[in-house]
């Protein structure tokens, strides 16, 4: 990864979540946060995000700001290296029939709207009035997928939710990015379960990490808030991970990035 000069930052790693967190509603980075991203990573700081979307889809934003560590892409079933462009860790379904199973279990015992197979770099989203032609669309798929999501209206959303993780059991991981998305991925995978990965290679790279810390705003976040050193929720941040995180900042809308950084500065200062 690329040298840093050593500063106040140096051996801090933030994660940001992107839609509803490091974005605003318009979809864009603030230049409160741009600035915020840029000052960090000059002092020695390692930034990066976690999402739920590929880890290119970031690089829409590269007037904005560029991670200087590894990407969490896909729910954490991919580590993402920005400076190579290769992937350096990944977790995908390794039972294809079993999934494909919970597939059509899903559609015949639940009032889904759509579903989406997730690889490498493609979602293949079906429409109800298609799932006739599942068995079809899965032969054409690559072998295996990243995820597998779920989509209902919101009022069926929890008992869906409480289906499927009946259905799973404790074989994979349950979670939603969004109110009406309920996402299936490996076991072992999700934001949280990358974060000693990333400093584990970090070390190996002659950058170790001292404090860890993520930002989120949906229970997709819950996993990674709960291996920080220091955990924020934004404002508009789900009740549950308000409740996980140690710290609830602004409201995404008023560039709560800037404003972490803004308090991690502090606290660095006043410890020296």
């Amino acid at each position: 990864m690329t040298e840093n000069k050593t500063g106040l930052f140096e051996g801090v790693l933030l994660l940001s979540d992107i839609d509803g967190t490091l974005t605003d509603d318009r979809g864009q980075i603030s230049d409160e946060n741009a600035a915020a991203i840029r000052y960090f990573q000059r002092e020695g700081g390692r930034f990066t995000v976690a999402s739920g979307r590929y880890p290119t889809y970031i690089e829409r934003y590269a007037d904005r700001f560029v991670p200087n560590t590894y990407i969490v892409g896909i729910n954490g079933t991919e580590l993402y290296d920005p400076e190579t462009q290769k992937t350096v860790l990944t977790r995908r379904f390794d039972d294809r029939e079993a999934v494909r199973n919970i597939l059509f279990t899903m559609q015949r015992e639940c009032p889904l709207t759509m579903f989406a197979l997730c690889t490498y770099r493609e979602e293949r989203w079906v429409s109800k009035e298609d799932f006739d032609k599942t068995e079809q669309i899965l032969d054409s798929m690559p072998p295996l997928w990243h995820k597998m999501i779920f989509v209902q209206k919101l009022c069926d959303t929890a008992a869906d939710q409480r289906y499927l993780a009946a259905l799973a059991g404790d074989a994979y991981e349950i979670d939603r990015s969004w109110a009406e998305g309920i996402e299936l991925h490996p076991k072992n995978s999700g934001k949280g379960a990358l974060v000693p990965e990333m400093k584990r290679l970090l070390a190996a790279h002659g950058h170790p990490i001292h404090t860890v810390v993520c930002v989120g705003d949906f229970e997709n976040d819950l996993s990674m808030c709960r291996t920080a050193d220091i955990a924020y929720a934004v404002e508009n941040a789900i009740p549950e991970l308000k409740a996980a995180a140690h710290r609830v900042t602004v409201h995404h809308n008023d560039s709560a990035i800037a404003h972490i950084i803004a308090d991690l500065e502090r606290d660095m200062r006043a410890r020296s």
